[in-house]
This record gives C-alpha cells, sequence and structure tokens, in this order.
C-alpha cells in the first residue's frame, strides 16, 4: 500500500527537487568538503596554531630575557654641535646599564655617539635626558643599545 500526503507532490517530482536543490546549492557554494579534505584541513590549522603559539612564547622568552629595556620619548636639536636626547631605561632596581646614543643627520649617517652610565635606581623606570656633542647638525638623537653592566665593570 502506498501512502501520500494530500497536496504532495508525486514521487517523481519529489526526487527532482531533491537531486535540483544539491546541484542549486553546489553552484552557489561549492562542493561540500570530503573528509579527507576536512581532516587535511583541520591538521593544517592545528599545525599552523601550534607554530603561532611557538613564536608568541619565542618573542616572550626574548623579552623576559633582556634585562634592560629602553623607549625613546624625543630629542632636542641644541644647535649645530648638540641634540639632547630623552628616553625612558626599564630595569630591575639595582642594575646598572650602559646605553649608546647616536646622533643622525638627515641622510641618516651618524654625526655623533656617546655612551652613558645608567646608575641603579630604586624603580623599575627611570627617564632620563643626556647630550650627544655632534660634528654637524643632527637631525634626530635616538637610543642605539642598552645592556646591563656587571658590578665592578664600566
Amino acid at each position: 500500500m502506498h501512502c501520500t500526503l494530500p497536496g504532495a507532490a508525486p514521487e517523481g517530482e519529489i526526487a527532482m527537487t531533491e537531486q535540483a536543490v544539491p546541484d542549486l546549492l553546489g553552484d552557489r557554494y561549492g562542493a561540500p568538503i570530503g573528509p579527507t579534505r576536512r581532516r587535511l584541513l583541520v591538521t593544517l590549522v592545528a599545525v599552523l596554531g601550534v607554530l603561532g603559539l611557538a613564536v608568541a612564547t619565542w618573542i616572550g622568552i626574548g623579552l623576559a630575557r633582556d634585562p634592560v629595556q629602553w623607549t625613546d620619548v624625543g630629542y632636542h636639536v641644541q644647535g649645530s654641535d648638540q641634540v639632547d636626547v630623552t628616553f625612558d631605561v626599564f630595569m630591575a632596581p639595582g642594575t646598572r646599564a650602559q646605553c649608546t646614543l647616536h646622533a643622525l643627520n638627515s641622510q641618516f649617517a651618524e654625526v655623533g655617539v656617546r655612551t652613558v652610565m645608567i646608575e641603579p635606581a630604586t624603580t623599575r623606570g627611570q627617564r632620563l635626558t643626556e647630550s650627544v656633542a655632534t660634528a654637524e647638525r643632527a637631525v634626530t638623537g635616538v637610543v642605539n643599545t642598552c645592556a646591563r653592566v656587571d658590578k665592578g665593570t664600566g
């Protein structure tokens, strides 16, 4: 015995409709992803996630291992023979550091350099302004490097 719902299409039309819907969706959105391709995609995303986490950890450890960090704050050209460089230094209280300051001209050539000793402080950060003598007019002054100095050196 065969039963159909009132208003339902005959069996042949239903089969055509069911066949036509996937074709329309496939045309619009592309073919569905097979299980092998899906596994490959999930594996690729997982590998990229692990690599991203590894890079972030490596960068974090590198920053944590650097005992002295600095930030350029600004500079003030005092004339053709001097530039004042203002910078923040961050290091553990009681740490001594040595920073190298560079004065640059408009072609980014070094026209002055000075190494300054940063004495221990009771706080982690300190703002300093140091003068750099120049051979010609500088257009900027920056901190090139800062490094911790062991006790008894420098």
